[in-house]
């Protein structure tokens, strides 16, 4: 019950995000499952990158916007009911919510740690050069790929 106050509580844009974030993430969760990754990206306009462009180094602040996107999209990953949501379905739901502004500053960083025998992967957003969100254990994975949005045009079907 508390919970349930707190969430009226939280200003109107959070509400919105947490709402649209309750949707995005589990179809995201299901849809890599089914869709190579490769396919996905695409369809949200993103494309791997060797470097980074020179507007990304730059540094700035997080815009509250993103704060409070990213902010919703934990809250719902990691409270959500049956389906243990993934740091990928995490990463893909918020470059597809971002706003236009936020989106070509964002970054998709894949990484994988080799231990024990084991090898495990981690998905993570950086903006500019902040990272945002799963930026808790990607310290310890190597980088592998880094996927930023495309300077061409959007492309709406998943090929």
């Amino acid at each position: 019950m508390s919970k349930i106050k707190t969430f009226w509580k939280l200003p109107l844009r959070v509400k919105f995000y947490i709402l649209i974030a309750s949707i995005c993430l589990p179809t995201f969760q299901i849809v890599i499952y089914f869709i190579p990754l490769r396919k996905i990206l695409s369809f949200l306009n993103y494309s791997p990158i060797n470097e980074y462009p020179g507007f990304i180094n730059k540094r700035s602040a997080v815009p509250d916007s993103l704060n409070n996107l990213v902010y919703s999209i934990k809250v719902v990953g990691n409270h959500f009911p049956i389906l243990k949501i993934k740091c990928l379905a995490k990463a893909l739901s918020c470059l597809f919510i971002a706003d236009k502004h936020s989106k070509k500053y964002l970054t998709l960083h894949l990484g994988v740690l080799i231990s024990n025998k084991m090898i495990k992967a981690h998905a993570w957003i950086n903006y500019r050069q902040h990272s945002i969100l799963g930026e808790e254990i990607k310290n310890s994975y190597n980088q592998v790929a880094c996927f930023a949005q495309s300077e061409t045009s959007k492309s709406t079907t998943l090929d």
